[in-house]
């Protein structure tokens, strides 16, 4: 067979006439009775050595993961139009001109999904950075807006417009949820923006997004205000309480959930004794101090605690 070494070809050991053998990692012909080594060729393979499938798997180098934050996959082909060439020399007037040429073809051979995810790449990577939202969610949203882009979404809207849209889903479904009205703020246009075009997304691609949970807002509600994660805890515990029972699910279904999350918060500081006043939460949630008297009457009725409200 082609490529196969067979018995004759194979060489003998200048000691003993024995066989040799091949180590495939070290590239060594080795005598398999006298131990000599015939013949060393190039070691092709890692500096270190390895006593199992785990630690092979822990020392393995195969570079950077592919990811679809990298559009090209990292081996981009780009044509610069410079005056110099790699070694900082002069061009001549003629090259310079026809190096310009050449990259402006280059633009404009990209058709319009790659160009427009090139763009929609970068601002996301900016907006995420300052959002600092985790590496999942970045590469969910980048996702969505590899399959917004390709479905022709993004045609005659502004490229934040379908980012923002794209991070505020990922977070829905990751966990990882910032609010529309931050994203809109990082990206520079409106909130309504952002709710429009999510909600084409949404339509076109049917895409099934889990509705807002209480749970996902109270962590960041918390942090806002500065309450204990222990309190902040307590709260997302009776918001499950209630969750967890059919009638509860009815109550909490139909209203805001910043405003659930808000009475939660209230009601876990008060039976903590880390008092917040109304105002304080109502303004740090953009909720009015009424609707936050009437979540916090509903909890305190169903959960069957008597508290001053």
């Amino acid at each position: 067979m082609e490529g196969s070494i067979i018995p004759s070809e194979i060489p003998r050991c200048s000691e003993c006439h024995s066989q040799l053998i091949r180590d495939v990692e070290t590239g060594e012909w080795i005598c398999p009775k006298c131990g000599k080594v015939a013949e060393k060729e190039m070691a092709t393979g890692p500096e270190w050595r390895d006593f199992g499938d785990e630690e092979s798997k822990k020392r393995d180098r195969v570079g950077a993961p592919i990811t679809i934050l990298i559009p090209d996959k990292g081996f981009p082909t780009v044509i610069r139009g410079s005056k110099s060439d790699a070694r900082g020399r002069d061009l001549s007037p003629s090259v310079s001109e026809q190096m310009t040429r050449l990259a402006k073809i280059q633009q404009q051979a990209k058709n319009y999904p790659e160009r427009s995810l090139y763009l929609a790449i970068n601002i996301l990577r900016r907006a995420s950075n300052n959002l600092s939202l985790a590496e999942g969610a970045v590469e969910m949203a980048a996702k969505g807006l590899e399959e917004a882009i390709t479905a022709g979404l993004a045609k005659g809207r502004k490229m934040e417009a379908v980012v923002g849209a794209c991070i505020y889903e990922a977070g829905k479904i990751s966990g990882n949820f910032r609010e529309c009205k931050k994203i809109a703020q990082e990206l520079g246009i409106t909130k309504k923006e952002i709710q429009k075009t999510d909600r084409l997304i949404r339509g076109t691609l049917n895409k099934q997004v889990p509705l807002l949970s209480p749970e996902f807002l109270m962590p960041q509600f918390g942090e806002r205000l500065e309450i204990f994660p222990t309190i902040v805890t307590l709260g997302i515990k009776i918001i499950r309480k209630i969750a967890s029972e059919q009638s509860g699910r009815i109550m909490l279904s139909g209203k805001d959930p910043r405003s659930w999350a808000a009475s939660g918060l209230y009601m876990a500081c008060l039976i903590s004794g880390n008092s917040r006043t109304q105002k304080e939460i109502a303004d740090v949630i953009e909720i009015t101090e009424v609707t936050l008297r009437n979540r916090c009457k509903d909890l305190a009725r169903k959960i069957d605690i008597t508290i001053e409200i």
